[in-house]
């Protein structure tokens, strides 16, 4: 790390801030490893509390238990000021980065409530209401990785970077284009807890059940509500790469997981029966994707 670990935060910590990130936040991590030195830890950080609010819908088997595990998370962030250890490796080390490079609490705040969502049932209600979603759960995120990569700022001619509003917008579209594919790859596993973590078109398709699986005219209506969003990702990835040609070189390091977007949804299409199987991408062409992505500063 380029500045000292106070005697809060010490290298124990920071190992298993890097090894939950690891496991549950991959592209987040691989990506965080490619940036520089001087914001590696904290992108890991974020990486690892991204992972943890990311896997409480699919690791509890009671959505209170997971209002439990996010309202702790809420609890921490309204604590956060105080800097007081909490003695979970991951909020002391991201809470660390938090007060240290000034991060927005109210975009740590959005993604920490709206975990909350995945937990029922029920489908988003609209489209609207799944963008929103994907907004404050990957958008924020993304928003935030800006924040701490804007630390890196220097001057270049005498001018500095300043991507303004049109950084903020390009970051929010590449996180609801990641986030719709990462939903997309996580639906195999809601589906088998009964839930449909997609948006609503009125058609009974969200209510999982035995007809879910046995009637043919309700999987063909599934099916096309899974086109539909694999569609809606695909042109919010579109949407972020036109935002994104003025993008600074620090900005493209906050939205670096956005370059496993294609992949992802190229892997979608080739799924097959995605009720039963599952879409990912290989070890070696994520980590080659994410490599030439940073090199060519194209995401």
């Amino acid at each position: 790390m380029a500045e000292a670990l106070t005697t809060e935060i010490t290298p124990a910590d920071i190992e298993a801030v890097r090894q939950v990130a690891r496991v549950h936040s991959l592209d987040r991590y691989l990506s965080a490893l490619l940036a520089p030195r001087a914001i590696r830890t904290d992108l890991i950080a974020l990486a690892a509390f991204a992972g943890e609010i990311e896997r409480v819908p699919l690791v509890v088997s009671e959505p209170a238990l997971g209002e439990i595990r996010l309202k702790w998370w809420a609890d921490w962030l309204n604590d956060l000021e105080a800097g007081t250890r909490t003695g979970n490796p991951v909020a002391d080390v991201f809470g660390w980065v938090v007060r240290r490079r000034a991060v927005s609490p109210t975009l740590i705040g959005e993604a920490i409530e709206a975990r909350a969502q995945e937990l029922y049932a029920g489908p988003f209600a609209n489209e609207g209401e799944y963008r929103d979603f994907l907004c404050r759960t990957e958008g924020s995120l993304f928003r935030v990785a800006g924040e701490i990569a804007r630390t890196l700022r220097t001057t270049v001619g005498g001018d500095r970077f300043d991507d303004g509003p049109s950084g903020e917008a390009a970051l929010m579209e590449f996180g609801i284009a990641y986030g719709g594919a990462r939903q997309l790859l996580r639906l195999p596993m809601f589906v088998a807890r009964g839930r449909w973590p997609l948006a609503s078109r009125g058609d009974g398709v969200g209510v999982v059940d035995a007809r879910f699986v046995d009637d043919p005219d309700m999987r063909k209506r599934a099916d096309a509500r899974r086109a539909e969003a694999v569609l809606a990702a695909r042109t919010a990835l579109a949407g972020a790469r036109s935002k994104a040609i003025s993008l600074s070189p620090e900005i493209r390091v906050g939205g670096l997981p956005a370059a496993l977007v294609a992949p992802y949804l190229v892997a979608l299409e080739r799924q097959g029966d995605w009720l039963t199987s599952v879409a990912d991408i290989a070890p070696l062409a994520r980590i080659w994707r994410l490599w030439l992505a940073h090199m060519s500063r194209r995401l």
